[in-house]
């Protein structure tokens, strides 16, 4: 009897466990209700919108619903993304190819240029957004009804070589910087630049991961190379952000991390945050898609009198090497892999919306957040787990980087 009373308490245990997931019913009229209250209870963060360079190149009113593209602030209000990091994003034409050398005169002059820009736009938008650089702005500002508008740094480029300007930076509001983007630049190798010119960080990389701790800037790893992330693990006091990354077990590219990179960030207390772009979520669309550009390209140079005849035939290309899209229940699987690899506590979401050529079908912009929140809770995630995806984890690293600094 006593052995039958003690699995019958085994078993009453084990269901109400904080770690059982348990499934609900989509079809619940309660469900829909359950799933509006816990995202509109969450800070949604998102850590890296691009629209920053959308503004720049095509002079868009952010505070007006747009036709196109990827994001405004009336539609991240729908969508309740409360704190989105705008990317200031420095192109790697700044960047000079060798090691340890400053990069191209001019990159810091535009991080200032996008900068002021940004508070320009915000400041215009002040029914809407308020600009924050501390996790409290933003916990203040989504208290008033207010989207928070954050900045990240898209390139290191602009630090060139000279740590008073890391200090400017952190000044003018920029809370994370992404080492590098595209190429090998002053700081890092980039892991989409095959030279890997400085076997991960250089010498001034490596001071300035201390000095990054030492003023309370997070440090991104999204876009370096391998190598040059073990060294960033080592060096690194406070947690570290992957800003906008993807898993390289299902699209395998070194620009995605591997799940060994993963479970070291979770073990530095950082957080992965999910990256939306298509091109990063599955070989199926990601190895045909390699091939889009360079072809679009040849074909643009060779008919560069007959554009209709450059856009048929690159059409036609596209139909005979089709990039199948991914949806948002592929999303929906590899958030719940990388959780279940590292723990709830060390996933969010970093879109990079207007950032990227194409999205998975069901996240086609920034109103779509809810219907994730939605997934992620008919898989059995509950209100705390979601609230840490949906933003807690980054305000928790965010914290803690500021709490560390000297």
């Amino acid at each position: 009897m006593r052995k039958r009373l003690f699995l019958i308490m085994f078993i009453l245990m084990a269901c109400n466990s904080p770690e059982q997931k348990m499934k609900l019913d989509p079809n619940d009229p309660q469900f829909s209700e359950k799933a509006r209250a816990i995202h509109q209870k969450s800070i949604l963060v998102d850590t890296h919108i691009d629209i920053p360079y959308r503004i720049t190149h095509e002079n868009v009113d952010i505070s007006q619903r747009l036709a196109d593209g990827h994001f405004d602030l009336v539609r991240a209000k729908e969508g309740g993304l409360d704190a989105p990091f705008f990317a200031v994003y420095v192109s790697s034409k700044f960047n000079q190819p060798g090691t340890d050398t400053a990069a191209k005169g001019g990159a810091y002059a535009e991080a200032l240029r996008i900068i002021t820009m940004i508070d320009s736009v915000v400041s215009a938008s002040e029914n809407l957004a308020e600009s924050a650089i501390s996790p409290g702005d933003v916990e203040r500002i989504v208290g008033v009804g207010k989207i928070a508008v954050c900045m990240g740094m898209e390139n290191g480029a602009p630090i060139e070589g000279d740590i008073q300007k890391l200090a400017d930076l952190y000044q003018r509001g920029i809370r994370y910087i992404t080492l590098t983007h595209a190429k090998d630049n002053h700081i890092s190798d980039s892991s989409y630049d095959e030279r890997h010119t400085n076997k991960g960080l250089t010498e001034f990389g490596k001071k300035l991961i201390v000095e990054m701790n030492r003023i309370g800037m997070m440090i991104d790893v999204s876009h370096i190379s391998d190598d040059a992330f073990w060294q960033v693990m080592e060096l690194s006091n406070a947690p570290v952000i992957a800003s906008h990354s993807g898993l390289r077990t299902f699209r395998h590219m070194e620009r995605n991390m591997s799940d060994s990179m993963l479970v070291a960030l979770a073990k530095n207390g950082g957080v992965f945050q999910y990256n939306f772009g298509s091109y990063f979520i599955t070989d199926d669309y990601g190895v045909p898609a390699d091939s889009y550009w360079s072809v679009q390209d040849s074909l643009n140079r060779k008919f560069q009198n007959d554009h209709e005849k450059a856009v048929s035939l690159f059409e036609e290309y596209k139909k005979a090497h089709p990039a199948p899209n991914p949806d948002i229940d592929e999303v929906v699987r590899q958030l719940d892999y990388a959780i279940k690899l590292i723990g709830v506590d060390h996933v969010g979401l970093g879109s990079d919306y207007d950032g990227v050529n194409e999205v998975p079908v069901g996240l086609e912009d920034v109103t779509k957040y809810p219907v994730l929140t939605e997934k992620m809770l008919a898989l059995g995630y509950t209100a705390a787990d979601i609230e840490k995806i949906n933003g807690g984890n980054l305000l928790r690293v965010w914290k803690a980087v500021e709490q560390l600094k000297l």
